[in-house]
């Protein structure tokens, strides 16, 4: 007599397991499909609280919490050499430089955490030789600017932008020196290297894939960027 009633039971088993998954899916981001909002980065990478640092010389500070990943706005005026690095809890570098050992003034924005999850930075060492005092604010990524259609700058600068087929994008750029250009995308399966020369001015057009995520520049000179 109790044979219907268990049969029953586990039928209700079995369509509320099957059931589940697609009201995760539902509510899942990815599931929406890629966008490159603030809000989806915000989403997709979390937030935390903006922290503004000023020093002289070089010093080490502790990043905000839950800055896993973030930008990183630096203003060093002045003469002399500048450095910033992302360093581990152990206080030891990972990967290259946020920015470089180059020749100030310098005036830029950059990135952390978007090559590697493997690390959590905890610290960020700056280096200037400069008399004047450095002003380092980081935030978190969904506060980066969105690219514009013609999107003109100088230096290194981090921009939110949605590509939803492949193209191909038109990039002129001029330096007073021959330096490195780097132009990546970051997007949240996969980076592409757009550029990446040494040289003083570059003038061409390169094929990106779709991607939803982030356009990073390193550069020393003035560039503009039609897509």
């Amino acid at each position: 007599m109790r044979r219907p009633l268990t049969v029953l039971v586990a039928a209700l088993a079995a369509l509320s397991l099957t059931a589940a998954p697609a009201a995760v899916a539902a509510e899942s981001p990815a599931a929406t499909g890629p966008a490159a909002s603030a809000k989806t980065i915000k989403v997709r990478y979390g937030t935390f609280k903006a922290k503004t640092y000023k020093g002289k010389g070089t010093k080490v500070v502790k990043l905000p919490k839950g800055a896993t990943r973030g930008l990183v706005t630096i203003s060093a005026p002045g003469e002399g050499t500048l450095k910033v690095q992302a360093l581990k809890k152990n206080r030891k570098t990972h990967g290259r430089p946020l920015v470089g050992k180059i020749d100030g003034p310098y005036k830029g924005t950059t990135v952390f955490g978007l090559r590697s999850t493997s690390y959590k930075p905890t610290y960020l060492k700056i280096e200037s030789t400069s008399k004047k005092k450095w002003t380092v604010k980081v935030l978190p990524l969904h506060k980066a600017k969105a690219l514009k259609k013609t999107q003109k700058g100088s230096g290194d600068a981090v921009y939110r932008v949605t590509l939803k087929k492949s193209k191909k994008w038109k990039l002129a750029y001029r330096s007073a020196v021959k330096d490195n250009l780097i132009v990546t995308t970051y997007g949240l399966t996969r980076n592409q290297v757009l550029v990446n020369k040494i040289t003083k001015k570059y003038t061409g057009k390169v094929r990106v894939e779709d991607f939803s995520g982030f356009l990073v520049v390193r550069s020393s000179g003035s560039w503009t960027l039609k897509r």
